[in-house]
């Protein structure tokens, strides 16, 4: 028996652990929207895409593996990419539901008792046009490395690698978004923008990051550093696949790691924070899904077996029928 017919068979594993994320955070975005967020403007609305989302993996599992070709394969991995944006732009509306007010006090006081200073006014001292360029490019490649690195093993057809990378950058950006909820901070590029002596300038680079922060960045988001914990996971995934990246993968971690603080979008504790989520999500995510593809592997087998002795039995019969 082949492992399509062992999955359409076993309807309690038809999900896969990306389908089970997606849907334990839809399920806990529909908590947080009926409890915080009956009355205000837009609730029911949010609601409703919520429950849309929800129907959309459902019948992607239920579909699972009856529909066959590559073009499916790679949209059955790939489909929560697509939500991703949207789920940001759900979740905006959400982030001072629990507090009115961002926590940056607290964040400031704890970077100021660990190194006595502010680490983003003690860059202006290095600011230059050049490196302002660097740290905008910088920012903006953040934005292309997932799906940069998901065409690259598609194209590959790392199917496993493919998988687990999409899985984990789920994971994190789910985790990022309900910590965006319940602990809002906007960042010094709004909490302290009075107090920067420096503007950060530039002829191409700069402004175009500028558009695009002001286009895509949510109000709130900046703890953790979602973008470091993505980035992390990524090019990790990326560069166990494809070794030759490595190198590259790490410079490019390192650049958007200090752009984050560089651009004032970040607080350094919230970078680091970003890649310690980004580091236990890249672990749990592996762990989640070996477990999974050895169940998938143990109930084949198991059927296989089982289709094989039924088949032998009846040979028998047949061979010792007159």
């Amino acid at each position: 028996m082949s492992s399509a017919e062992t999955r359409i068979n076993n309807p309690a594993i038809r999900f896969r652990p990306l389908d089970i994320a997606t849907l334990a955070f839809i399920a806990s975005e529909l908590i947080i929207i009926l409890i915080y967020m009956i009355g205000r403007p837009g609730w029911s609305y949010l609601l409703l895409f919520f429950l849309a989302a929800a129907g959309i993996v459902v019948l992607i599992g239920i579909f699972d593996l009856a529909v066959s070709g590559p073009f499916w394969k790679a949209l059955r991995l790939l489909y929560p990419l697509f939500l991703f944006a949207f789920f940001s732009e759900a979740v905006g509306p959400q982030i001072f539901l629990v507090f009115d007010h961002p926590f940056d006090t607290q964040v400031i006081a704890l970077e100021k008792m660990i190194f006595g200073v502010d680490p983003a006014f003690a860059l202006q001292r290095y600011m230059e046009v050049w490196l302002n360029e660097i740290m905008s490019i910088s920012h903006i490649s953040y934005y292309l490395i997932l799906p940069l690195s998901a065409v690259i093993l598609l194209f590959k057809k790392r199917w496993h690698a493919l998988e687990r990378l999409v899985l984990t950058s789920a994971l994190v950006l789910y985790v990022c978004y309900i910590i965006f909820i319940f602990y809002p901070v906007i960042g010094p590029r709004f909490f302290l923008s009075d107090q920067y002596y420096l503007p950060i300038i530039g002829p191409f680079f700069t402004p175009l990051m500028e558009r695009i922060l002001a286009g895509t960045g949510l109000y709130g988001a900046a703890m953790p550093s979602s973008h470091c914990a993505v980035a992390l996971a990524a090019l990790w995934i990326l560069a166990r696949e494809v070794p030759k990246t490595a190198i590259l993968s790490f410079i490019l971690i390192s650049l958007i790691c200090a752009s984050e603080v560089y651009i004032r979008y970040q607080y350094i504790s919230g970078v680091f924070a970003g890649l310690l989520i980004g580091a236990v999500v890249l672990w749990a995510a592996g762990s989640w899904q070996r477990k999974f593809d050895a169940r998938i592997k143990k109930l084949t087998f198991r059927e296989s077996a089982g289709a094989s002795q039924k088949t032998g039995t009846v040979s028998e019969e047949i061979l010792k029928s007159p």
